[in-house]
């Protein structure tokens, strides 16, 4: 995880603009890997998110994308459910029995 100049794919000027054009177009530059990539990185960063905040920031993402379209300024994700409930039973081949019951809501 410990980067030196000869494992470091981006210069610290323009890491961003770099990862930018290679997420936008698809383009990776020949190169031989020896450390960890951007999205690497990025993978790693995430895992040690935590969850809510990741579906919060995706929720995110997806309201500004739709706000894009024609007619959808004011969209709002949370304006699509109020609440979700599930009910799930679970029997074993002895005879045990549980049910587990999960409720969202905003």
């Amino acid at each position: 995880m410990i980067k030196d100049k000869d494992t470091w794919h981006y210069s610290l000027s323009s890491i961003l603009e770099d990862a930018w054009e290679e997420f936008w177009h698809g383009e990776q530059q020949n190169r031989e890997e020896k450390g960890l990539t951007y999205q690497d990185y990025l993978r790693l960063l995430l895992l040690v998110t935590p969850e809510e905040d990741v579906t919060m920031r995706a929720m995110n993402l997806v309201e500004a994308d739709i706000r894009q379209t024609e007619g959808n300024k004011t969209f709002r994700l949370d304006g699509c459910f109020v609440r979700l409930e599930s009910q799930v039973s679970f029997e074993s081949k002895y005879g045990y029995q549980t049910q587990c019951e999960v409720k969202k809501s905003y």
